[in-house]
């Protein structure tokens, strides 16, 4: 295997090693500060971040609008502290980043708070889910780097000239995300439908060319996520000078370590995942497709979609909910209250919102549909209730591996240390 070399991001010089940013709070402080510690690039979730000590998500306002306030208030209060405990554990070792989704409710106004207050502690912000086109701005006003992650050259071309070039001296690395591969909300578009995935070989030469063309510099690092379980199934990337600086990002492998809170309620589930466990979807209300374990949760949505097949209801105790494209599933009368006390519960986690219908920008409203799901309680109820397997669970393509690595045999659990240090070995 060829040797790594260490490269610069976000101004510092470290391994080509990036914790994937994995919200809410699967990758937190802790983990960061110790991918850091390791001297590669620990990612920090700026989304719903956790206070410290912990507390309970509890929101009092009436209305969704006063409600979002206060989930301002406790993220900006988590991110602060999050950020505080990766720096110190740490020790100023590696880069300390932090992962938001520009999907996010309020968006602007909670990096226009946030930031000012980590300023000198956090080194960048890595940010996708829609078009960044403000995140350079934003960054660059309190000397801290962005990090937009794309999933084509098209995409960065449109975000250079419409808000990232007056900033250039700012762009910390760029990360291409596979939108075949990667776990959680995914970048497929028309021009890449899903059933025709491309090589992300292609799509990095595509998108250094592009940098070149645009006169980014050779030591802004591209970063790959989505598919990388270890580096000696990546040999032809390192040292390609059609590639130029590369670096690799793990989102799924560190899920399963010591330091993640989420490790030992979700390793049963991991562990025993096989292909057929994984898939890509559109049921997330962002509109965006997704990847996620095929739990009982997930199974839940796919038997709810299948009744759009349904003539008319089976039983006295179902109900009809109609969809956006004009259709009807049949759901439980149980289910069917849930689903509008949630709604009317909506804290506004997200600009656009097909389940709750809530839309951030004026008096507009989503059309709601009843196939979706309030994705705020599901991630946080995967992190933080008992059986993860009632709840989202997000996964990269790669999440059946758990199962066949010798690293996880007999129920081990690695350390961030012995896994950046497998990592560096092709392990």
């Amino acid at each position: 295997m060829k040797t790594l070399q260490k490269i610069k991001i976000a101004g510092k010089t470290v391994l080509p090693i990036v914790e994937g940013g994995k919200g809410i709070m699967v990758s937190n402080g802790t983990t960061a500060g110790h991918f850091a510690r390791a001297g590669a690039v620990g990612t920090l979730s700026g989304t719903a971040a956790d206070r410290v000590p912990r507390h309970e998500r509890i929101f009092h306002a009436k209305t969704v609008r006063q409600r979002q306030d206060e989930v301002q208030e406790q993220n900006t209060a988590g991110v602060v502290a999050q950020t505080n405990l990766a720096c110190e554990i740490s020790n100023g070792n590696g880069v300390v980043m932090m992962n938001v989704l520009w999907e996010l409710g309020r968006i602007v106004p909670i990096l226009e708070g946030v930031l000012p207050l980590v300023r000198g502690k956090l080194d960048a912000v890595a940010c996708g889910a829609g078009m960044p086109f403000q995140l350079a701005e934003l960054c660059a006003k309190n000397g801290i780097y962005f990090v937009p992650i794309i999933s084509s050259a098209r995409a960065f071309k449109i975000l250079w000239a419409r808000g990232f070039k007056p900033h250039k001296e700012w762009l910390g690395a760029v990360i291409y995300e596979d939108p075949w591969l990667a776990g959680g909300h995914l970048g497929i578009t028309n021009s890449d439908p899903i059933d025709k995935p491309v090589k992300p070989m292609d799509k990095l030469i595509e998108l250094r060319s592009l940098m070149r063309e645009l006169g980014i510099g050779e030591d802004v690092p591209i970063i790959m996520a989505g598919g990388v379980w270890n580096l000696a199934e990546w040999q032809d990337f390192i040292d390609n000078p059609a590639i130029g600086a590369i670096a690799f990002q793990f989102g799924t492998r560190p899920i399963l370590v010591q330091e993640s809170h989420v490790a030992k309620k979700w390793q049963p589930i991991l562990m025993n995942l096989t292909k057929d466990d994984i898939a890509v979807n559109k049921f997330s209300p962002t509109g965006f497709y997704s990847m996620a374990v095929r739990n009982s949760f997930f199974k839940r949505l796919e038997a709810r979609k299948a009744t759009e097949d349904w003539d008319g209801p089976r039983g006295e105790n179902t109900v009809g909910m109609s969809t956006p494209d004009g259709k009807k599933v049949w759901l439980t009368r149980a289910e069917a209250d849930d689903i509008k006390k949630m709604r009317g519960e909506c804290v506004g986690c997200i600009a656009h919102c097909s389940f709750s219908g809530f839309c951030d920008f004026g008096d507009t409203t989503m059309p709601l549909d009843p196939r979706s799901f309030c994705i705020s309680r599901q991630l946080y109820w995967a992190c933080y209730n008992e059986n993860p397997d009632e709840h989202l669970m997000f996964v990269g393509a790669n999440g059946h591996r758990f199962a066949t690595d010798p690293m996880y045999e007999n129920d081990h659990i690695p350390t961030i240390k012995e896994l950046v240090q497998a990592i560096m070995e092709g392990r």
